[in-house]
């Protein structure tokens, strides 16, 4: 008996896992909207475990698609900055288990999309506005 239940718990924990849908039309629209200066951006917002496999860059460690952990057990959180006149122009995103909280999250990502705005505005010479969170989860700020 304890075989079955742990098989069954084993089995169900993958079928959950592995169920990662393509985001809504709508919000896919969105994305792409607000990212038009940045597709690549978009692309890593709306990226599915499949585009791990064709485009790595668009992946956590090459393996983990923003979508999978957003949908999954995790918590995800996105963050972008933008240009003097609001254009998003970078982005980053990362995830933590759900006992970390959102702040760690935030805080975390914030960090992390700090960096690579210093890096552009050093690149470009063009100030950049503080990082901002663009999305938890799907669930777009």
């Amino acid at each position: 008996m304890k075989i079955q239940t742990a098989l069954a718990v084993l089995l169900s924990g993958l079928v959950v896992s592995g169920c990662v849908s393509m985001p809504p039309p709508a919000l896919a629209d969105r994305v792409r909207a607000d990212m038009t200066a940045v597709p690549g951006c978009a692309r890593m917002f709306l990226a599915v475990p499949a585009d791990c496999r064709t485009d790595r860059s668009l992946c956590s460690g090459g393996i983990l698609s923003y979508q999978e952990d957003a949908q999954g057990p995790k918590n995800a959180v996105f963050a972008v900055f933008e240009n003097e006149s609001g254009q998003i122009q970078g982005c980053a995103w990362n995830s933590a288990g759900f006992a970390r909280g959102w702040e760690y999250l935030e805080n975390s990502v914030l960090a992390s999309c700090e960096q690579t705005s210093v890096s552009t505005m050093t690149k470009t010479g063009k100030k950049m506005k503080p990082c901002r969170v663009y999305a938890r989860d799907n669930d777009i700020r």
